[in-house]
């Protein structure tokens, strides 16, 4: 089979990225920080420079790959970079990250909807969680 992909660049997924409100005092903020702990930062619900929180920037991801009305045939793909995915499965997961746990090279992360709510897969593993705070 022959598919005619188009790839259509998006802001939430590459630069800025979701949890950006200014790239250039969160570009500040990860200089200073690295990502990791800015994520970390994120996930303790501390506001930085520049950056939304972290429930504003879920919300967007999660509006952006499932939206309401969204049909159940097909196989959405999106691809972003571990700044976006890590503090989106780390917040909808309730995890904090430790060392060994910030997202590899080209890992991913499976998102539906599922009995009102939104199951993710992620390491082997699939969590369920509500939908309406988003």
């Amino acid at each position: 089979a022959e598919w005619a992909l188009v790839p259509v660049p998006n802001r939430l997924l590459g630069h800025p990225g979701a949890f950006v409100a200014d790239a250039e005092q969160a570009g500040l903020c990860f200089l200073k920080h690295g990502p990791e702990e800015v994520v970390r930062q994120l996930l303790r619900c501390q506001l930085l420079p520049g950056l939304r929180p972290i429930a504003e920037g879920v919300a967007l991801l999660i509006n952006l790959i499932l939206p309401e009305d969204l049909s159940a045939d097909g196989v959405r793909v999106f691809v972003t970079h571990d700044t976006v995915l890590a503090p989106l499965v780390f917040h909808l997961l309730g995890h904090f990250p430790g060392p060994g746990d910030w997202p590899n090279f080209l890992e991913s992360a499976l998102f539906w909807r599922e009995f009102g709510g939104l199951a993710v897969a992620w390491r082997g593993e699939v969590h369920w969680r509500e939908l309406n705070r988003y």
